[in-house]
């Protein structure tokens, strides 16, 4: 577990326990919004029991995670997309708009 991590969170979050008893940071939620397993690894290895992580990322190839993490930490995963059903209808303005912002 990336120590100074999960010790940044332990000082924001206070502390918790995994399933084993173990300390871990008092955090409920980890939400992914980059993309990698280090991520996800990071908050899997870092989990409270009961804890969720949330996945908003594209992960653009199949990574390595810690299936044993999840289990010490009873973690729930959710995977969600922010997409609105209209998407494909308004990127290209989404896109204009931004550039013309000079953004």
């Amino acid at each position: 577990m990336p120590f100074a991590v999960a010790a940044r969170l332990t000082d924001l979050h206070g502390q918790g326990v995994n399933s084993l008893g173990r300390p871990r940071p008092g955090t409920d939620v980890y939400i992914d919004a980059a993309g990698g397993a280090a991520v996800v690894n990071t908050a899997l290895r870092s989990a409270k029991w009961g804890a969720k992580l949330v996945t908003v990322a594209v992960h653009k190839k199949p990574e390595p995670i810690d299936l044993g993490a999840i289990l010490r930490s009873e973690m729930t995963i959710l995977g969600s997309q922010g997409y609105p059903t209209e998407i494909f209808e308004v990127t290209a303005e989404k896109v204009v708009v931004t550039f013309d912002a000079g953004r």
